[in-house]
């Protein structure tokens, strides 16, 4: 059995032998899903089950069948597929207003049977030993078709329900302002904003940035997530009552190059998305690392001296003197070695981990620092300065 994925290069399978080899596990994929969703949503199954001509099964094996037949060699063999996929998931949508079951429960099914399919295309990437570039299209393909089925139920609710939807809608629109305004507006209670949004109120909120360019309007998105759908300012609100993703897990919850601002208290969410702003920017400029996402409460360091650059450019002088006047050759490994060492509890032996560099080095760089500026290695009075300064002139260079 192969274990491994082929090599970068090697030829990626033709569409026709995709579709053949994932046409034998369909079956078996369905059946996987199927029982998936109902294990974990035992009450929306029995509810949707009910609903006249579809049933759970029926519907993921279509949704299987539409994203296999978008497997095509040219671009124009998926358009039919995936406006057959919407025109079914908007006579759900429809179904599910003239019901009066809100979309919640489909959206988490649908999250559910993705989870599903990504697990067993990876299993399958393995067992075929397709190309990792394969396994990449395959999961932004399933990707891209629980997104064409989110949107499309929300758009047949949305013209089933007319007024109401649109209604609701723009609700949760004036409550997210009203969550991270700044000042915050206090014209109407946030309960009462919440309660015509239909959004439980959490004790606390925290907020995601997102990298421009990042389409949301697509997305499936929890119910408890308030969306700001705009290409260049995208953020979402979240409740975080508890940690993120404890609970929930959702694609944009793990965009690269995305951040997450501080968890705060309601009427401080003016503060989470500014950190969170500042963080997407800082991972673009390549001062953070791109995670997915970067969380802001992990570089504090980071982002109060990258706010505070003037005051500690004019700093740097007074806090580190004579070694600022060498080569940036010689400087740079000083500096680090210094900031390693002040942050690790004047430790030589985790420092000298820190930096990748034998213990005695560390000594000898520290005895450096010492001479150059005539023994005045940091105190307990100045550790903070200089360390916030060292984080600042690290991160610059």
């Amino acid at each position: 059995m192969t274990t491994a994925l082929a090599h970068p290069h090697d030829p990626a399978p033709h569409p026709h032998e995709l579709r053949r080899l994932l046409g034998l596990q369909r079956p078996a994929a369905v059946e996987e899903m199927t029982a998936e969703v109902a294990a974990r949503l035992p009450r929306y199954t029995d509810a949707f089950n009910r609903t006249r001509g579809y049933s759970v099964h029926r519907v993921v094996d279509r949704t299987v069948g539409q994203f296999m037949a978008g497997l095509g060699d040219r671009r124009e063999n998926a358009a039919r597929p995936r406006h057959e996929l919407a025109l079914l998931y908007e006579d759900i949508g429809a179904q599910h207003a003239l019901r009066g079951c809100p979309l919640d429960g489909l959206r988490e099914a649908l999250g559910m049977a993705g989870q599903v399919a990504r697990r067993r295309l990876i299993k399958d990437a393995y067992r075929f030993a397709w190309p990792g570039v394969t396994l990449g299209a395959l999961i932004e393909s399933s990707v891209a078709v629980l997104e064409t089925a989110a949107a499309s139920a929300t758009r047949g609710y949305a013209l089933e329900r007319g007024g109401p939807a649109a209604e609701l809608a723009e609700h949760r629109d004036q409550l997210r302002e009203a969550l991270v305004a700044d000042p915050p507006v206090g014209c109407r209670p946030l309960a009462e904003l919440a309660g015509d949004a239909a959004w439980p109120l959490p004790d606390r909120i925290a907020v995601l940035a997102l990298p421009p360019g990042t389409d949301t309007r697509n997305a499936i998105l929890p119910a408890e997530v308030l969306a700001h759908h705009h290409a260049s300012l995208a953020y979402l609100v979240l409740p975080a009552d508890e940690p993120p993703g404890a609970r929930r897990s959702f694609p944009l919850l793990r965009t690269q190059g995305a951040a997450l601002g501080p968890s705060v208290p309601l009427g401080r969410g003016a503060a989470s998305l500014r950190w969170a702003r500042h963080g997407v920017d800082l991972v673009r400029r390549g001062r953070l690392p791109a995670r997915a996402p970067l969380r802001c409460a992990d570089h504090l360091s980071v982002l109060a001296a990258a706010r505070s650059g003037d005051l500690l450019e004019a700093a740097s002088p007074g806090a580190l003197g004579p070694l600022l006047a060498l080569p940036r050759r010689r400087r740079d490994p000083l500096l680090k070695t210094l900031f390693a060492y002040l942050d690790s509890g004047d430790n030589a032996v985790v420092t000298a981990g820190r930096v990748f560099v034998h213990e005695q080095t560390v000594r000898y760089r520290l005895r450096q620092i010492s001479r150059l500026t005539d023994g005045a290695l940091p105190n307990a009075e100045n550790r903070l300065e200089t360390m916030l300064v060292l984080t600042w002139l690290l991160n610059e260079s």
